[in-house]
């Protein structure tokens, strides 16, 4: 994708957010590609199946309050792992939402 001239972001403003959003999603999906990046999506995974084995195990004997809690634990960490996981494929959807901007 080639760089918005001064004249197509005049007349498409919002596409100036939609470039730093594209510029934070290039972040994440270069982090999911890094070495790093894979052990941190690999410890979710795990991570969330400890929470599944959690919830079927001791769902009869967790209060609603630990019960809330794992639940809460694990939805957190199925959202992270969902932003990372799917940050080269929201990369090509902007990146074709500011081309189909800048051709209005």
């Amino acid at each position: 994708m080639r760089k918005p001239t001064e004249e197509q972001i005049e007349a498409h403003p919002e596409v100036v957010d939609m470039l730093e959003d594209l510029g934070k999603l290039a972040s994440i999906e270069a982090l999911s590609r890094s070495e790093g990046g894979k052990i941190l999506v690999s410890s979710l995974v795990k991570d969330i199946v400890g929470s599944v084995d959690i919830l079927c195990a001791k769902y009869s004997l967790l209060t609603i309050q630990e019960f809330v809690s794992v639940c809460a634990d694990m939805k957190s960490k199925i959202d992270l792992l969902r932003v990372v996981s799917r940050a080269k494929k929201n990369v090509t959807d902007l990146q074709s939402m500011i081309e189909d901007t800048l051709k209005e």
